[in-house]
């Protein structure tokens, strides 16, 4: 994952050859599964979000109540 910094300048193309899905989030409220399919959040190695969905790609600042994937990715 690029580093924070980094983050704010990923494209939808960039999303794609990462390999990253829309896979939605575990709500911190009740645990229930939120926005698959339509929508795709994740971890970076710093703590900072990455969310996307159609259209947007965006740095966010969640807590770690919310369940986001962590993806293991080799620097290129």
């Amino acid at each position: 994952m690029p580093s924070s910094g980094d983050l704010s300048a990923l494209t939808l193309t960039d999303i794609a050859t990462l390999g990253l899905t829309m896979n939605g989030y575990l709500a911190a409220l009740d645990g229930s599964l939120a926005s698959s399919g339509t929508s795709g959040y994740y971890w970076s190695s710093s703590g900072s979000s990455l969310g996307f969905s159609s259209g947007y790609v965006y740095m966010g600042a969640y807590g770690p109540a919310y369940g986001f994937s962590v993806r293991c990715l080799q620097d290129l």
